[in-house]
């Protein structure tokens, strides 16, 4: 075997240690119908946004708690926040739900990308070893 066969198996398993690490991608659970409305015109559907869309939403979400918090204020009245009939609560933990399954989705690329890239760098004796060894893992 090569010298460096030792480190890269090491990192592989570093790698794989990592990727159980993150455990399996969570189920979205969603409190919210999942679809956040700007007006009549725009909405987002967040089972398929990105990052950014999300920021958006709770920005807007945010300013419009904010201003109706103020105007209750104003009016000294005591009622609860409510978009689309759902709570402030309720989109925010949708939105942080969908954050963190792609934050879980990013890493899981990247690993994959170091598995492949580490995956290169064995000589072809530890490749067939490793071969060798998943063909008898299959056969038990």
């Amino acid at each position: 075997m090569a010298k460096n066969d030792a480190k890269v198996k090491e990192l592989m398993g570093t790698i794989e240690a990592k990727r159980a690490a993150l455990g399996t991608r969570p189920r979205m659970s969603l409190r919210t119908n999942g679809l956040f409305k700007y007006d009549d015109s725009r909405h987002l559907n967040i089972n398929v946004s990105i990052d950014k869309q999300l920021i958006d939403a709770l920005g807007f979400l945010l300013s419009k708690h904010y201003y109706q918090k103020k105007a209750m204020d104003i009016f000294n009245i005591e009622a609860d926040f409510e978009w689309m009939g759902f709570s402030f609560d309720d989109w925010v933990a949708d939105f942080k739900s969908r954050i963190a399954y792609l934050v879980l989705e990013k890493e899981n690329k990247k690993l994959l990308a170091l598995e492949k890239k580490l995956a290169t760098l064995f000589s072809e004796e530890a490749t067939t070893e490793i071969e060798l060894e998943n063909i008898a893992r299959l056969l038990k």
